[in-house]
């Protein structure tokens, strides 16, 4: 892996991006904007939304326990279900207020910084891998990884 990014790099990186883009295009396109800047602000949101969705994709399955791979898929489906409203309600809300249709977007912008905000407390990115690579035993003695590994060489010799 290459030691200068990572994926939790990449996410925040993603969400930079577009906490730039956006509000360039809002300042700067107006109704009488070419449509050549107009299409390189689109693609650039794109690039900068394809981003974010793979990188997120990608943080989530390699991040999680071995063993646990169904609970965390219904904490991340449950918990995107219940944040994904809160950004398209506050553009909503404020251009029915009256609001400026580029004062909503730059709004927006404050969730892709909270995101950033937020990630940079997590622990660095080689601490998250190697606690994901725990073996979480539900066994009531709760073996060690150590431990684990004797008891599937001891069967796979008892299996031979």
């Amino acid at each position: 892996m290459n030691q200068r990014t990572n994926p939790s790099i990449s996410w925040r990186l993603s969400l930079v991006t577009q906490s730039i883009v956006m509000p360039i295009g809002a300042l700067t396109l107006t109704p009488n904007s070419s449509f050549i800047f107009v299409l390189v602000w689109g693609a650039a949101v794109g690039i900068g939304s394809g981003w974010y969705y793979a990188t997120t994709n990608l943080i989530f399955s390699l991040a999680q326990p071995k063993g646990q791979e169904t609970e965390f898929a219904g904490f991340y489906t449950c918990s995107e279900a219940i944040l994904s409203w809160a950004p398209p309600l506050v553009y909503s809300a404020l251009v029915e207020a009256g609001a400026q249709q580029n004062h909503a977007v730059m709004c927006v912008v404050g969730f892709f910084m909270t995101g950033v905000v937020i990630m940079s407390f997590a622990s660095p990115w080689e601490e998250i891998i190697a606690e994901s690579h725990k073996v979480i035993s539900n066994d009531e003695d709760h073996r060690t990884p150590a431990e684990m590994e004797q008891i599937q060489d001891v069967d796979e010799e008892e299996n031979a």
